[in-house]
């Protein structure tokens, strides 16, 4: 591919039904190229924020009650699932409001 040509963002490839995270690219496509990839930065940074926060949490606790690693391994694995359930949330919230905003765009339109 030359240099002056730009590559084809995933939503010009395939339809909607034949993308496996397709509210994750809608809701980045709604975005340009630069706040999409600082939007994705953030989830996956918060994501593992949460992961390494609840980890730390479970650590200090084991270190206090020395039952090493339980406290450990059950504060990274509620990170994980808080963290995945906070994205989650976020990318639905966000694909909700591009959705009416798509709707809104397309009731102005007609006739």
């Amino acid at each position: 591919m030359a240099a002056s040509q730009k590559f084809p963002f995933p939503n010009e490839i395939m339809n909607q039904s034949q993308k496996p995270l397709g509210k994750l690219r809608v809701w980045v496509r709604k975005r340009s190229r630069e706040s999409a990839s600082a939007s994705l930065a953030h989830l996956g940074l918060t994501y593992a924020l949460a992961v390494v926060v609840y980890g730390l949490g479970g650590w200090w606790l084991d270190k206090r009650l020395e039952t090493m690693p339980w406290f450990t391994l059950l504060g990274v694995a509620l990170g994980a699932v808080g963290g995945f359930i906070w994205v989650y949330r976020e990318v639905m919230r966000d694909s909700k409001a591009s959705q009416v905003e798509r709707e809104e765009k397309e009731e102005k339109e007609k006739p």
